[in-house]
């Protein structure tokens, strides 16, 4: 199989609460617009920096436990899996080389996780734990697709639709690769419950689409495609992404 990497990228792990309240931030002044980034218990009414700041603090302490566990979580990730090997068959699956050295990952205050001014950002709730294998590569195939989608975003009909849905395609790729040589299996990747819903009746075809599509740009063009040949409303678009 041709690799298609340009060099060694190295994974870390960093637990750091000022880099994490980028996201915080973000997803706090976006959290009326993207009804998907509210958190429960998150009663954020205000965009206030100064009371966005003082929330955060008090929610970054209450939570040191969890938060320390799932950076221990994240490093054993890491440290256990051989990256190099995850981050080439990203670049395999994709057929897009990696363009960066280095890529962090962080434990943070959201939902499930993201990719936010270049690093990588995971939930620390323990809810999250056992996927997190999933979400690592799902971000980090996000990551390695991302100036590829933008070349092609204005092409799209669904454009976000399509790239979240060809980014769990893709990983549930992967997963199913990596599961025939492990003996504990790895939890393939779900669609959000919200878009669940506005997918269903066509998962099994999407599902197929992906077994057929062999890179990132043919896959989310016959994606993109098949949505808009099949009255498909919209998830991100209603909210005008």
């Amino acid at each position: 199989m041709l690799l298609y990497l340009l060099y060694i990228v190295n994974l870390q792990v960093r637990l750091d609460k000022s880099v994490a309240f980028q996201l915080y931030l973000r997803d706090t002044l976006k959290s009326k617009k993207w009804p998907w980034l509210n958190r429960k218990n998150a009663n954020i009414s205000t965009t206030t920096l100064k009371i966005i700041r003082s929330k955060y603090n008090s929610e970054w302490l209450n939570n040191q436990k969890d938060i320390s566990i799932s950076f221990q979580k994240l490093e054993g990730l890491t440290e256990s899996i051989k990256n190099e090997t995850i981050l080439n068959l990203i670049s395999n699956f994709t057929k897009i080389n990696w363009k960066v050295k280095k890529i962090l990952v962080f434990p943070a205050i959201c939902v499930g996780g993201a990719v936010f001014k270049r690093k990588i950002f995971l939930s620390f709730e323990e809810d999250y734990f056992n996927y997190y294998l999933s979400m690592l590569i799902h971000e980090l195939i996000h990551f390695n697709t991302d100036s590829d989608f933008q070349k092609i975003h204005r092409e799209l009909k669904f454009p976000n639709d399509s790239n979240e849905i060809t980014t769990v395609l893709l990983t549930n790729k992967l997963l199913v690769f990596l599961n025939k040589s492990v003996i504990k299996k790895h939890a393939m990747q779900k669609f959000s419950i919200d878009q669940y819903k506005e997918l269903a009746g066509h998962i099994k075809a999407l599902n197929r689409i992906g077994k057929v599509n062999n890179d990132f740009k043919k896959l989310i063009l016959a994606v993109d495609l098949y949505l808009s040949n099949h009255k498909y409303k919209g998830y991100y678009k209603k909210y005008g992404l």
